[in-house]
């Protein structure tokens, strides 16, 4: 596919749905999300702007945008990752998490949490450690990763070979998409809990 670069008219439209503080063009920024946690440069890419949403609102009112230029997007939660999945090959817009890094439930009954993709990882694990359950999602990274990535990339961890990665842990999830208010991406609940053979 042939994208275009972003241009004024597009920085002006981002700037109008998201308020000029969450549109980064200062070429320092744009160098802090060029790269990951991996060691191959040879995909590392600079985007032309860094955009921040706050809510799954203004992630689609980007995607608007993006889509209607032809500009691609590059979704981001922590970059600790070495997948390479967070790197703007094609430059144009990285769409960083940070910003929507809330717990929006805790249902101690059902045994879940609905949180959003900037969460870190260990504060998903200290909530429900602090109400006696567990999040098995355990990668390496857990303090500094967010959910966002884990999910990306069905990191493991840990306690993956007890009770699998990140897909075996997450019930639904969602996206937002250029053509339609909300993509909801809901699975059967799974059962984790498997016994080790000695």
């Amino acid at each position: 596919m042939q994208y275009n670069p972003v241009t004024e008219e597009v920085l002006t439209a981002l700037r109008e749905a998201l308020g000029e503080q969450y549109v980064k063009t200062d070429p320092q920024v744009l160098s802090a999300y060029k790269e990951e946690e991996s060691l191959t440069p040879s995909f590392w890419g600079t985007p032309e702007a860094v955009v921040l949403p706050a809510d799954p609102e203004e992630v689609g009112e980007v995607m608007k945008i993006a889509n209607r230029y032809k500009i691609p997007v590059t979704p981001r939660s922590a970059g600790t990752s070495v997948s390479c999945g967070a790197v703007p090959a094609y430059k144009g817009i990285v769409l960083p998490m940070e910003r929507m890094n809330k717990i929006l439930e805790f249902n101690e009954d059902g045994m879940y949490m609905v949180v959003e993709a900037g969460v870190r990882t260990v504060d998903i694990q200290n909530l429900a450690k602090s109400k006696h359950l567990m999040y098995a999602g355990d990668p390496c990274s857990a303090d500094s990763c967010l959910i966002g990535d884990n999910l990306a990339t069905n990191a493991g961890g840990n306690k993956a070979v007890r009770y699998g990665t990140t897909r075996h842990q997450v019930y639904a999830g969602g996206s937002r998409l250029a053509d339609r208010e909300n993509n909801d991406l809901r699975g059967a609940p799974e059962k984790v809990f498997y016994r080790l053979l000695p």
